[in-house]
């Protein structure tokens, strides 16, 4: 697997970041004077509307609690007929909720959060982006399978005095795909889901972002949550009266801002391109956006980097028996040059047959000697001897082998 990126990590943080980072250069404050007792009486008021709504979100929160009496006939507590691990993990979700209720029940808590987004439109809205870009990553993790089976081990000895022999031993006949006796982490399938994942939930956002009719709906739901946090802030904090008024006057107006958070998210989405390769949607910046980019930003040719780095559809099989057997690790996909990733084969578990690719290298140490070992695909090995650890993949072009006429 590729090392992912900061730009990539930070792929569904980043549009957060950008809204902060843009308020920040526009509010901070010319002095921490001592705001005055009118203001602070008149932010003190708690409006009666707004305890009835979060005392009525309190009531809808607490009614997720039905989804899981949806689940195997819920009785008061929950408790799975069929799973015992369902049992742990629904009352464990059970639990996390009603800390959550009890939290938000309590008086001073509800007052800070009903100051925090005041405007109902604006929370309404927000949630719908909230539920809209999580249903693309609900879809993503219910495609994508988390674990694997692989076959049990057993530790077993032959021979006796001196000539006495031990270690794990893999249980018989092929890996089984379900009612497995042993389990392990499906890196590879994570892998996959989690590059679709980013890609698109990068594409949504973009192509909410990019339409106008949003663009108002966003800036206006940044202006107002933006500005009710930083006037708390700032009243916590001992500013003037003046001091807050020259922040909402400084806030960007709708170009400037929409035009510095495009900016910085189209950047961002080459950036994903050239990691992600092409299910990364991109948009040309314009000379606007653009001035809001770093200067070693600006000075960056995004569009030649992209079309220079190279993808390579890259096959990899490899497995803990020799002939092609036993556990496996399986790997088809398109990789970026530059790839290197580590596998997972260790001691107890190494390689010992393989097959891979052109522009694939593998790298490892054999098990007994730890010698070190690379090889060059294309290549296959139906019984690597004592097995290699310590494992790695790099995905560099090979060269091509010619065919002899």
């Amino acid at each position: 697997m590729s090392k992912i990126k900061p730009q990539t990590i930070a792929a569904i943080a980043i549009t957060l970041c950008i809204v902060c980072t843009i308020l920040y250069s526009f509010m901070k404050p010319s002095s921490n004077t001592v705001v005055s007792s009118e203001k602070k009486e008149k932010e003190e008021v708690v409006d009666v509307k707004s305890k009835e709504e979060i005392v009525k979100a309190v009531e809808e929160l607490e009614t997720i609690k039905d989804r899981l009496k949806n689940a195997e006939n819920y009785r008061e507590y929950y408790r799975s007929e069929t799973n015992n691990g369902l049992t742990v993990i629904g009352t464990v979700m059970e639990q996390m909720i009603d800390v959550m209720v009890a939290v938000l029940k309590q008086p001073l808590v509800a007052e800070a959060v009903s100051k925090r987004i005041v405007n109902k439109q604006d929370a309404d809205e927000m949630a719908e982006y909230i539920e809209v870009l999580g249903q693309g990553i609900v879809k993503e993790v219910e495609e994508t399978p988390i674990l694997k089976c692989r076959k049990a081990r057993t530790f077993e000895c032959t021979g006796q005095g001196e000539d006495k022999e031990c270690g794990w031993v893999e249980a018989e006949g092929e890996v089984p795909t379900e009612n497995c006796a042993a389990y392990e982490v499906n890196h590879m399938a994570i892998r996959e889901g989690s590059r679709n994942a980013a890609a698109n939930l990068y594409n949504k956002v973009l192509d909410i972002v990019t339409k106008v009719e949003e663009q108002d709906k966003i800036y206006r739901i940044t202006k107002n949550v933006a500005l009710d946090n930083a006037t708390q802030y700032a009243i916590a904090n001992n500013w003037s009266d003046r001091d807050i008024e020259r922040m909402h006057e400084s806030f960007p107006d709708q170009n400037e801002f929409t035009d510095a958070a495009l900016g910085h998210y189209k950047y961002l989405g080459h950036d994903l391109r050239l990691e992600l390769g092409e299910s990364v949607n991109t948009i040309e910046l314009t000379d606007d956006e653009k001035n809001y980019l770093p200067h070693h930003l600006k000075n960056r040719n995004m569009e030649e980097e992209i079309k220079a780095q190279k993808f390579f559809d890259i096959s990899i099989k490899l497995y803990e028996e020799a002939d092609y057997k036993g556990n496996e690790m399986v790997i088809e996909a398109k990789f970026p040059e530059g790839t290197d990733y580590n596998l997972k084969h260790s001691h107890s578990n190494p390689l010992k047959s393989f097959k891979i690719s052109e522009n694939v290298i593998l790298f490892g140490l054999k098990r007994d000697t730890r010698e070190e070992v690379e090889i060059k695909g294309p290549a296959e090995d139906s019984d690597h001897g004592e097995g290699l650890i310590d494992t790695r993949i790099e995905i560099v072009q090979t060269p091509q082998i010619p065919v002899s006429k």
